[in-house]
């Protein structure tokens, strides 16, 4: 039932995506969006965060402050500190999960840190870095979890639902328009021009030409949508909505607020709650170590159950 449900929405967000991308992209990150992260965080704390340790949340959070107020860094330091900082998180996510002693852990932050910073001129490692909250956040993982389910379950359904999730996307990316870029109000608009470098680079990475990015828009308005109802849709399986009335009410609120910031001044709300969703990105990052390194056995079981004892 669930996957059925899940292949409606990806279809229904397909076609507003088509129709009107950048508004659908605006209106699911600036009102859906918040309510995602401050929902999946309350889950995850429930959940104690995927890792062992008690701080263990704190070593991945605390750079991201860096990464959401770091404007003062930038006089000091003379390359893009950004890029280390990211990859060097995923890293330390990678390292929290593997290892539970303290003193190893502290020997390979070190290292991580070393390496980082040694490949931040790697192109491919700045194109990580940059997509790692947005189009791998959004896409990738989400695919491996609908992917991981469906070979868990062994769902037929779930099969046919992450054939269709990869085909949509593939769809929405290349398929010939004969509009070069849709034109949305201002309103709309303006929520894309913090996307502008991940507009640039995705289109460039898949060979469009500058004014032809109406795939990638398509793209990131069904992305971003079906992201956020796909973690809604799995409400009562996850059960993230168990807990108090007071804090439920307290995340109903948080979310109004950041909402009202978003309608005060744009820019205000992106940086706030721009701060809360990279927190959410970085905080699942030990779920989705453990997805996708578990992912090759789910598929040896799934296509051989006998194999495994």
């Amino acid at each position: 039932m669930l996957d059925a449900i899940n292949i409606a929405l990806m279809v229904a967000t397909a076609v507003l995506a088509w129709l009107v991308p950048v508004e659908l992209f605006a209106s699911s990150y600036v009102v859906l969006g918040p309510l995602h992260y401050l929902t999946q965080l309350a889950w995850l704390r429930d959940r104690r965060w995927f890792t062992a340790g008690r701080f263990d949340p704190l070593v991945l959070a605390l750079p991201v402050a860096l990464l959401a107020f770091g404007r003062q860094i930038d006089p000091l330091v003379q390359s893009d500190w950004r890029t280390p900082v990211v990859f060097a998180i995923l890293l330390a996510a990678v390292i929290l999960v593997v290892v539970s002693q303290w003193r190893i852990r502290a020997i390979l932050f070190a290292a991580a840190t070393l390496l980082a910073w040694s490949l931040r001129r790697d192109p491919a490692l700045v194109l990580l870095a940059l997509m790692l909250p947005s189009a791998i956040h959004i896409f990738l993982f989400t695919g491996g979890f609908i992917l991981t389910g469906a070979l868990r379950n062994r769902s037929g359904v779930g099969v046919v639902s992450f054939s269709i999730f990869v085909a949509t996307a593939a769809l929405l990316l290349f398929y010939p328009s004969p509009e070069a870029n849709h034109v949305a109000a201002p309103i709309f608009a303006r929520a894309l021009v913090p996307f502008a470098m991940i507009r640039e680079r995705l289109g460039l990475l898949f060979g469009f030409a500058p004014d032809r990015f109406i795939g990638v828009d398509r793209f990131l308005g069904w992305a971003y949508c079906y992201h956020y109802l796909n973690w809604f849709s799995k409400t009562r399986l996850i059960g993230w909505h168990r807990g108090t009335s007071t804090r439920l009410a307290s995340i109903a609120l948080a979310w109004m607020t950041c909402v009202a910031l978003y309608a005060i001044d744009y820019s205000v709300g992106f940086m706030v709650v721009g701060l809360v969703a990279m927190l959410h990105v970085v905080l699942e990052l030990p779920l989705d170590v453990r997805t996708f390194a578990g992912l090759p056995l789910v598929v040896v079981r799934a296509v051989r159950p006998a194999a495994i004892r």
